[in-house]
């Protein structure tokens, strides 16, 4: 029995060099994948939401306060 490992790497299929080692063609670049633009987006919609939570939670607290000094004290 004889053990053949698979090729790991990246596959290509670029035709062989020529004698001179230059090729008269190349594959075409690949672009740029835009996948970071839609983390920031989604990162940034969370950041608003919770400075929008957190202003609201100072406001409700500064109501309350309020409203406690008003109050007469009982006892």
């Amino acid at each position: 029995m004889t053990d053949q490992t698979a090729r790991q790497g990246p596959t290509t299929t670029l035709p062989p060099q020529s004698a001179s080692g230059t090729s008269s063609q190349l594959p075409p670049a690949a672009a740029p994948a835009k996948a970071g633009r839609t983390h920031t987006r989604i990162s940034g919609m969370r950041t608003n939401l919770i400075a929008a939570v957190g202003t609201a939670r100072i406001t409700e607290l500064r109501r309350i306060m309020r409203r406690d000094r008003r109050r007469p004290q009982s006892g």
